[in-house]
């Protein structure tokens, strides 16, 4: 876990005095035994005892090992502050610390981390230590039993958890009649996806709480974790970080019933949904980088899942058959792995648009749109030769991937045409001439091969974007509630 963030904070108390440090002069001498905070060359700050004082340094211990290290006093200003006792245990609210606020937060997020607790807090905002591991105070039968799904505003101060945040956010929805929000911020695989996950598992079900046993999920509950599952399908990818990291902002309002508090339906709302992940390295310039990371989920689970039938309605071939979705070479055992994974996620993915009632027929369309996507990645270009429209105009060919495929039967392009419901003729026109009117006169003029490029790499993100903005629409027709609400809105931040 990176201290980074805490580190600078704590450099910027230490160089202003309005951070609350009390420096310590040359006349004054700390004695054997004092605790102070040190900056350790690899740890950030941590806790160190005074082994030899001084006016012009002193020499200290680290806290719990016989590491020893000098400290310069200089400027007449000690570079320290001192520890104080509180410091020293893993904090629920580190609102009690006392100056310098830096070292204090940063080593009882250390405390905390190391000791398995994953929540700590500053007043009202809650601090996730994400340990990138399941825990066991988050599953379904903790949700139930978790003290801090407690309704009562008069129950017992709760420690920190995103279960508690997330009925406190209900409690004040009921009590003040207004709209609440959550919002979550932190860096790429901090963590943010999964506890928004969590709050919005609490949120669905909290009518359900407190009886003898844990309850099923309501149906306005299960519509909003079938959404939930279609949004991470086509809205993740595996990055250096995190398997499934968030590639767009979403805001997820879940709208109650203001009497009774149930959940009665919601509202989605996304922003800058990253396109260029889905040209990826046919688009030039990032072949490295989505190499080592991965296109949109929905595409290896399509390939690794896809049925019989719909492999050949759809002409689905394997991941590692595209350009879009190829991958830096894995172990033979690795890419099984990921396979068995991805094809899991399929079915999931499947059950989630059936419980969402989308109609065979709108299926059947989205699935024939991310194999033609898959295909126009395969796409090539080369010089059309005589009987062209001129000397340099391009021709549609097969790339690298589509040559080993279409050895045989229709070429990878006319595959692409058929998908998309046009000729072969007409795809080739979109994609290498530009029309141009002059007056009452239009004429065809030929591309370059990087123009051509550049067209099949806009055709591509723009049919992925009218794909995520077609099923956005549908999640929300499919969860939409009526009668008088309230909302708790669920802000996921990049």
């Amino acid at each position: 876990m990176e201290w980074r963030w805490a580190l600078e904070v704590s450099r910027a108390s230490l160089a202003s005095g309005s951070a609350g440090l009390a420096p310590v002069g040359l006349s004054m001498v700390l004695p054997t035994g004092s605790m102070v905070w040190f900056e350790h060359p690899t740890q950030g700050y941590v806790p160190a005892r005074v082994t030899q004082p001084g006016t012009k340094q002193i020499t200290v211990a680290v806290d719990g090992t016989a590491e020893k290290h000098t400290m310069k006093i200089t400027g007449g200003v000690a570079e320290i502050g001192r520890v104080f006792a509180e410091s020293l245990e893993p904090q629920p609210d580190m609102l009690v610390f006392q100056a310098p606020l830096g070292p204090a937060v940063l080593h009882n997020l250390r405390l905390a981390h190391r000791a398995g607790l994953w929540f700590t807090s500053v007043g009202a905002v809650l601090v996730a230590c994400w340990p990138g591991g399941p825990s066991p105070d988050c599953g379904p039968r903790a949700l139930w039993q978790h003290s801090a799904c407690r309704l009562s505003e008069h129950s017992a101060p709760q420690a920190p958890h995103i279960y508690e945040l997330a009925a406190r956010a209900h409690r004040s929805m009921m009590r003040d009649g207004l709209d609440q929000a959550i919002v979550l911020s932190g860096d790429s695989g901090s963590g943010k996806s999964q506890l928004g996950r969590l709050s919005m598992q609490l949120l669905l079900e909290i009518r359900t709480l407190g009886g003898t046993a844990p309850s099923m999920p309501t149906p306005a509950a299960l519509r909003q974790l079938h959404a939930a599952r279609l949004l991470d399908a086509f809205g993740t990818a595996e990055t250096v970080h995190n398997r499934s990291a968030s590639r767009f902002v979403k805001r997820t309002a879940l709208h109650f019933d203001r009497r009774s508090g149930a959940c009665m339906g919601g509202e989605i709302q996304t922003f800058q949904l990253e396109l260029s992940r889905v040209a990826g390295p046919c688009a030039g310039g990032e072949v490295g980088r989505f190499r080592e990371e991965r296109n949109y989920h929905i595409f290896f689970q399509m390939c690794a899942g896809a049925q019989p039938g719909l492999r050949d309605r759809h002409d689905v071939l394997a991941s590692s058959d595209y350009m879009l979705t190829a991958r830096s070479p894995y172990a033979v055992t690795e890419q099984q792995t990921e396979d068995r994974i991805d094809a899991r996620e399929w079915a999931e993915t499947q059950a989630a648009i059936v419980g969402l009632g989308i109609s065979e027929e709108d299926t059947e369309s989205l699935l024939g749109a991310l194999s033609a996507i898959l295909r126009l990645g395969n796409l090539d270009f080369a010089l059309a030769g005589e009987g062209s429209v001129g000397p340099d105009s391009m021709r549609l060919v097969d790339g690298q991937y589509g040559q080993n495929l279409e050895d045989s039967g229709p070429d990878t392009a006319a595959i692409a045409a058929r998908l998309l419901g046009i000729s072969r003729a007409e795809l080739e026109k979109a994609l290498c001439y530009a029309s141009v009117e002059a007056g009452r006169e239009r004429a065809e003029l030929s591309l370059s091969e990087s123009e051509c490029s550049d067209r099949r790499a806009m055709l591509v993100t723009q049919l992925y974007a009218r794909v995520f903005n077609w099923l956005q629409m549908n999640i929300n027709q499919a969860i939409a509630s009526t009668g008088d609400v309230r909302a708790v809105s669920i802000f996921d931040l990049p």
